[in-house]
């Protein structure tokens, strides 16, 4: 009777322990969409584990228990789309936006904007298929350059 009394006092202790794993993510991200942006389409993941700032871990929920330690942080994203992080030092986002709804009048290798016959075309092709637009703004644009500070 003393024997089982210690095993089943052992029993509770090991299992009331806080696990700890070798290569335990800090936070363990779940409960949303997680893209990964891997391959031609975006992956989906159920779960994504973090440690020091870096992704050691994405699959499902499942697999994700192998890197859950005793501090890991489990956050629920509630629903909420989550994708990897850009970091771009130098970079004018405006600048893709706006040549998506220009003309795009650049020079070989980037268009075929050449000489000012061609740009004369590719105005007057981009107008032909870009009606909606002008009868909005009243504008015709066309970007021949690309912009650097």
């Amino acid at each position: 009777m003393k024997n089982i009394l210690w095993t089943f006092m052992l029993l509770i202790t090991l299992t009331s322990c806080k696990k700890e794993v070798k290569d335990s993510a800090d936070t363990i991200y779940y409960g949303g969409d997680i893209i990964t942006m891997e391959g031609n389409q975006p992956q989906y993941v159920e779960a994504v584990g973090v440690k020091n700032g870096k992704i050691i871990f994405a699959g499902s929920i499942a697999e994700a228990e192998n890197f859950q330690g005793g501090e890991t942080e489990m956050k629920d994203i509630k629903g909420k789309t989550m994708l990897p992080g850009f970091i771009d030092a130098h970079g004018h986002v405006w600048n893709a936006g706006f040549q998506a709804v220009a003309a795009n009048l650049l020079p070989a290798p980037d268009g075929t904007g050449n000489d000012i016959a061609s740009i004369i075309s590719l105005l007057n092709k981009w107008k032909a298929s870009n009606k909606n637009a002008i009868g909005k703004y009243g504008w015709i644009v066309g970007l021949d350059m690309m912009m650097h500070n």
